[in-house]
């Protein structure tokens, strides 16, 4: 199957209908109007979140990297062992880095959405939903900080990395 956001362009191009496409068999020798429309607005919305998507991970991927490059240079000047605020820093550094790891992960994965879906058939969703931004995207950072922590820490007494 192509990627949705091509169906209208094959369409056109070969000159028959999106079901047809779909289906795999020529039905007509012109294509409805009411499915290229229905097509095109498919494609807009995939284009969007493919959008959306991408630029989530280039955010992501920017923390991340701040991250350990802060790290490293803390690292590497042994600040971290001459003051307890740049240690602090370094593990909270360190820890975003998991942190951009696991959302990115997420992400390209899709469980991102499976979780949206479920928390939006929650009472707690609808509840976060009713808050401004900024709020929820600090909840949002606050759990997966959190989560990060919790990994880290088994990572480090469990496994010895």
């Amino acid at each position: 199957m192509p990627d949705i956001s091509l169906l209208i362009e094959i369409a056109e191009f070969f000159d028959v209908s999106i079901p047809e496409i779909i289906n795999g068999e020529r039905k007509s020798e012109s294509m409805n109007k009411e499915s290229k429309e229905a097509a095109e607005t498919l494609s807009e919305y995939a284009t969007a979140e493919k959008e959306k998507m991408i630029k989530d991970i280039r955010t992501y991927s920017i923390m991340g990297t701040v991250a350990l490059i802060v790290y490293f240079i803390l690292d590497a000047s042994q600040l971290i062992s001459q003051n307890v605020i740049y240690e602090k820093i370094a593990v909270y550094c360190e820890t975003l880095v998991f942190v951009t790891v696991m959302c990115i992960f997420a992400l390209t994965t899709g469980m991102l959405n499976k979780l949206r879906k479920k928390q939006q058939a929650s009472n707690l969703y609808t509840k976060l939903g009713a808050l401004p931004k900024p709020i929820q995207l600090t909840f949002a950072a606050i759990v997966a900080f959190a989560s990060a922590v919790v990994i880290k820490l088994f990572l480090t007494s469990v496994l010895g990395l």
